[in-house]
């Protein structure tokens, strides 16, 4: 760009319209303060007379580009020169830069540096980072107030006179693992203050933002002299109890009221899974250990209340994630003026479980003893069923006269009566005997198509007589079906499933057949009828146990069918 003395513009490149985003025609002519703050402008008639005294000088200032009012922001570095005609100076020759990106990247870095500087001033612990000489560079208000120094005290100056000198040997490995490895470290150690000496935990962390060979050293400090007293304390008092305390099987800690824990013993960490070093110093909600975040408040409430607490059950969240049910007695006790809580958990997961079974064998014998019941209820009515029907068609073929039509009847009746009972008795005796563990398969080679066959034409006919229709289904031909089996075994199992299937349907179909499933073999028998519900499928399996006891008074049967 190029303007005279009085600052008109007489010439403008390509690249200056392209990065003002304004035409050539619109710009020559028109002053150059046009696109400057008022603040610059005197920044700009410096640069001039500069130029004018043959100085030439580089200035950043910003315009506002395509809207004067609205437009975009653009940041440029500027150089005048002046040009000659005639040997004197007619006109400045301006040279600009666009660095804009700069400009925002450096706003940035400002504004991160103000945000971190608040953050820092503003919270309780306490920040100094100092240089690998050991020489304070910053300091937070909190460090000056805690240590009654002033800046020209610690800025450029050495932190180490204030470390007590029996700590120094700890506090300089320290240090100097952060600077030499670059690796975070920290110490516990004693510090003068204007209340004398304190204890402070220090963590290091090193920085090289320019990767040169020297490291800034920010170190974050907390007063842990409460702390460090009370484990002093502890450590007075405890060889009075430390082998209880170290053999005890239970979980024996000591934490302060809000939670954080001051010592525990081999128990807890037994018991919980954490080490020691990972729960000292740290809140019990930090380790997220209490199941029921009530119930430590619970416990807090009790003991302010009366001091003590007794055989208070709980849930502990462990290590693992396993959930511990425990009994705990805790009490209050002082150390160092200060109110703490001894806790003494015992692990009852056996008792738990224990009572769990108890329950269980409970319920399970009321279970029983109801189901003996109801078997004997069934075992009476399906006993005199068909007793009823021998003794009373006997009577009847005493009386005279009876001719060989009626006579044939009633013998049937009395037969198929004496079948009926004989299954009864069968089937407690099969159960009985399968209750001993003393039946052995007897497995020989059969021909699986023609057992099938014999089922089927058993209880066809008897189908039939219940307006069902019985299906066969035998995939596989007669020289390929040949199974190893107990074929007396099968033929229970199948003739029970067969018969279950004939009493529970009231119309439909019935089939029986068999599948072959990942070289496995499946024999079925399926139905139309009443079907049986989810939650009922094991309990079916059950001696004396039936889906649905209406129906089963209804449709007759023990429950040992399946059961066997």
């Amino acid at each position: 760009m190029v303007h005279d003395l009085s600052g008109i513009i007489t010439y403008i490149n390509e690249h200056g319209e392209k990065l003002l985003g304004i035409k050539k025609d619109q710009i020559i002519g028109t002053s150059v303060q046009q696109f400057l703050k008022p603040k610059e402008i005197e920044e700009q008639k410096t640069m001039i007379q500069k130029a004018i005294e043959g100085k030439a000088k580089s200035h950043i200032t910003s315009f506002k580009i395509k809207d004067q009012e609205l437009g975009e922001t653009i940041y440029l570095r500027m150089i005048a020169n002046p040009i000659f005609r005639e040997n004197k100076i007619s006109e400045i020759l301006v040279t600009a830069y666009n660095v804009t990106d700069i400009k925002n990247a450096e706003k940035k870095l400002q504004e991160s540096e103000k945000k971190y500087r608040l953050l820092i001033e503003n919270q309780n612990e306490l920040v100094i980072s100092y240089n690998s000489k050991l020489e304070g560079i910053y300091a937070s208000p909190n460090y000056f107030k805690t240590f009654g120094l002033t800046e020209e005290e610690v800025i450029s100056k050495s932190f180490v006179p204030l470390i007590h000198e029996e700590d120094l040997d700890l506090a300089m490995k320290s240090i100097r693992t952060t600077i030499e490895t670059g690796e975070s470290s920290g110490h516990e150690v004693r510090v003068k203050t204007p209340q004398g000496w304190r204890w402070f935990g220090w963590s290091l962390n090193a920085l090289n933002e320019d990767n040169t060979e020297d490291i800034t050293v920010v170190a974050v400090g907390r007063d842990i002299t409460d702390r460090k007293i009370a484990e002093e304390k502890l450590k007075n008092s405890e060889e009075k109890f430390r082998g209880a305390f170290v053999t005890s099987p239970d979980a024996v800690t000591f934490t302060k009221l809000n939670g954080e824990y001051i010592e525990v013993n081999d128990g807890f960490e037994r018991l919980s899974g954490y080490k020691k070093e990972e729960v000292i110093g740290k809140l019990a909600s930090d380790i997220n250990i209490w199941a029921n975040v009530a119930d430590r408040q619970k416990l807090v409430d009790q003991l302010k209340e009366k001091g003590i607490v007794e055989n208070m059950e709980t849930t502990f969240k462990v290590r693992n994630g396993d959930l511990l049910p425990a009994l705990i007695s805790a009490k209050i006790i002082n150390l160092n003026n200060e109110a703490h809580i001894l806790i003494v958990t015992r692990e009852i997961r056996e008792r738990k479980q224990m009572e769990q079974d108890l329950l269980r064998a409970k319920n399970q014998a009321e279970e029983s003893n109801k189901l003996k019941t109801e078997f004997l209820h069934n075992m009476s009515h399906e006993i005199r069923t068909p007793m009823n029907g021998i003794v009373g068609f006997s009577k009847m073929l005493d009386k005279p006269g009876i001719n060989d039509k009626k006579r044939k009847y009633y013998t049937k009746i009395i037969q198929n009566s004496s079948f009926q009972l004989q299954k009864i008795i069968d089937d407690i005796l099969e159960i009985s005997t399968l209750e001993t563990k003393q039946i052995k398969a007897q497995n020989r080679p059969i021909n699986l198509n023609d057992f099938l066959m014999e089922q089927f034409s058993i209880f066809n006919l008897k189908a039939k007589e219940n307006k069902l229709r019985l299906y066969l289904n035998r995939p596989l031909k007669d020289d390929q079906s040949s199974i190893k089996i107990d074929k007396s075994k099968l033929a229970k199992v199948i003739s029970n499933l067969i018969e279950n299937a004939i009493r529970y349907t009231n119309k439909g179909t019935i089939e029986i057949g068999y599948n072959i499933e990942n070289n496995d073999l499946l024999i079925y028998v399926k139905d139309t009828g009443i079907g049986i519900p989810k939650q009922k499928q094991r309990l079916i399996f059950e001696r004396f146990s039936q889906a649905e006891h209406q129906i089963s008074k209804k449709s007759g049967g023990l429950g040992l069918g399946l059961a066997i």
